[in-house]
């Protein structure tokens, strides 16, 4: 199964959504980006003019991932 973007939260337990998929079903996932990428490629950086992830905002996905990410 592919997904567009791998949002990186955990499924029911600590593994990823997408880890448990794998396991429950038996088959493979894998995603075209994850949200580690889109941060990375979007932090601090102008798209169109405007810095689309500042600080700020890079604080604050940090600290969801923190609480929802997979491990």
């Amino acid at each position: 199964m592919v997904v567009s973007v791998d949002r990186m939260e955990r499924g029911q337990g600590k593994k990823s959504a997408l880890k448990e998929i794998e396991e429950k079903y038996g088959f493979k996932t894998t995603s075209i980006v994850t949200m580690a990428e889109v941060v990375e490629h979007l932090y601090n950086k102008p798209y169109k003019g405007q810095i689309i992830i500042d600080d700020k905002l890079k604080a604050a996905i940090d600290a969801y991932y923190e609480q929802y990410g997979a491990e």
